[in-house]
């Protein structure tokens, strides 16, 4: 038998969507300069990966303490992840500070890695760049087609800032799983 929720849909989802909503005082009416919008997703995002980057090169400096920057940067990060799942509308600000938390433990756990295993940064960047390229040709292609019901007009503009820290989080993600497998490949 075929999951339900799979070939039917979640049942009552837009109940679902406006309790939520209703329970957290967020805004379900809203005009249409205060909508998600793909373009504030997408504008979200550099924004958020450019903090990633730029934490990135202080955590890669940070050599000498590395221990204390990613346990320093891992509770900020803790700390902003948390406060953005619980509090959507604060995505703008908590995202940001994850943003950089999350580029200072990255460029320290990779300064870690380059020590160990030479020119692993790079190919690790690489393989997520390709992944991520490949995902966006199959979506650009239509292969993959995302619903649009968020961005409808039933998403706040805030919710933008929501999903480019989600984004955000699965490209690190990403990386750093493409660092640890090539890793355990150098391995053999």
């Amino acid at each position: 038998m075929p999951n339900p929720l799979l070939t039917r849909g979640f049942a009552g989802e837009e109940a679902i969507i406006d309790a939520a909503a209703q329970s957290r005082d967020l805004p379900m009416e809203t005009t249409p300069g205060e909508t998600m919008t793909m373009a504030g997703v997408l504008g979200a995002t550099s924004v958020l990966l450019v903090l990633v980057l730029v934490g990135a090169a202080f955590g890669w400096q940070t050599s000498e303490s590395q221990t204390v920057v990613l346990w320093v940067s891992t509770a900020v990060m803790l700390t902003a992840a948390l406060t953005t799942v619980f509090k959507p509308e604060w995505a703008r600000i908590t995202g940001s500070v994850y943003a950089l938390a999350e580029g200072v433990a990255l460029g320290a756990i990779s300064r870690m890695f380059s020590d160990i295993y030479e020119g692993i940064v790079f190919q690790a960047v690489m393989a997520t760049l390709a992944v991520f390229l490949a995902m966006l040709l199959l979506y650009v292609g239509r292969v993959i087609k995302v619903t649009e019901r968020g961005m409808t007009g039933k998403a706040p503009a805030f919710m933008s800032w929501y999903a480019a820290f989600a984004l955000m989080v699965t490209i690190v993600w990403l990386y750093l799983e493409m660092l640890r497998h090539i890793a355990l490949i150098r391995n053999r």
